[in-house]
């Protein structure tokens, strides 16, 4: 009779096991993933420099090709459509456990209110899509509760249980190409803005607006996770023409929460530093992303500030 339990019991263990690959090879066939490059999790331990994280303003931007040429520092942009604060600080966490980078730059859009051109139903059906990026894992799960509040947790878990009803809704949705570059990848929307010499002019404000109180949150548990680290942690807002001057207002209150936490801010919508880099209107692909001059100009900025922080020059 023992013997029999005992096998019973391995024979429920191998079914189980058998049914969840099953099920996740499954999960992959209906998945449509949306991130810029899914190739992350297959990079060799501890082979990472410099990681990018935010959503779209980010991986149409930094160009880790460019960051390795002039700073010997490797790079790689870990980048989502419409990647909220929790799903940045997911990432992060998953990103750690097989990279130790120096620096960790976080485009700040993913901690505003979006308001320009972001709704919540656009985070909501890109959220299981960005989920479906990380790997299945105990974490995952972890994060699935917390993302969801415990509500339909599950269902973020395994990816068959979002896709399969909802094939043509998946199909609707951007895909962005993948890059060859380590997550950078030129937008695709392509509208470029008219008198393309004119140095970008963007909305000014000197008001401080509070963050969303999930992005708030979600960036101190960042902060917290970087000291635990020990990696540099670098804030940078890249410029979007749509922005409107509660945005701008938010940025205020994120130069101040880092002036707070003695973190590097670089807020490249300010107009003077617009100017300082002479970013044009023809360094934009469209109202909300940057093109590859744009891209170019902005990360040549950074490069300067990591040798900066390389030779241990302060910044600010």
């Amino acid at each position: 009779m023992k013997r029999s339990k005992i096998a019973g019991f391995f024979r429920t263990v191998g079914f189980l096991l058998c049914l969840g690959i099953v099920l996740h090879v499954v999960s992959g066939a209906v998945r449509y993933p949306c991130a810029s490059d899914t190739h992350f999790f297959e990079e060799p331990e501890d082979s990472i420099d410099v990681l990018f994280l935010g959503n779209c303003h980010s991986y149409s931007t930094f160009i880790p090709s460019l960051i390795q040429a002039e700073t010997g520092l490797t790079g790689y942009v870990l980048g989502a459509s419409t990647q909220d604060a929790p799903m940045t600080y997911y990432y992060l966490r998953e990103a750690l456990k097989r990279q130790s980078p120096s620096y960790v730059v976080l485009e700040t859009f993913p901690l505003t209110i979006y308001e320009s051109y972001v709704t919540t139903e656009s985070i909501e059906a890109y959220g299981p899509l960005n989920f479906a990026l990380l790997p299945f894992n105990l974490d995952r799960i972890r994060y699935a509760w917390d993302y969801t509040d415990g509500d339909g947790w599950f269902a973020y878990c395994l990816d068959l249980l979002q896709f399969h009803d909802r094939w043509e809704d998946v199909q609707s949705l951007h895909r962005s190409v993948t890059s060859q570059d380590n997550g950078y990848s030129i937008y695709w929307n392509r509208e470029p803005l008219s008198n393309p010499e004119e140095i970008l002019e963007l909305v000014q404000t000197d008001r401080l607006l509070a963050l969303d109180p999930r992005g708030e949150e979600y960036l101190y548990r960042i902060i917290d996770l970087m000291e635990e680290a020990g990696a540099q942690l670098i804030l940078v807002t890249v410029p979007y023409t749509s922005m409107g001057e509660n945005e701008a207002a938010r940025h205020n209150t994120i130069a101040q929460i880092a002036q707070e936490e003695d973190i590097p801010y670089y807020n490249l919508t300010e107009q003077d530093m617009l100017e300082e880099l002479q970013f044009r209107r023809g360094d934009m692909i469209d109202i909300n992303h940057v093109n590859r001059s744009g891209g170019t100009l902005i990360t040549e900025f950074l490069c300067d500030r990591l040798l900066e922080m390389e030779k241990g020059i302060a910044v600010s």
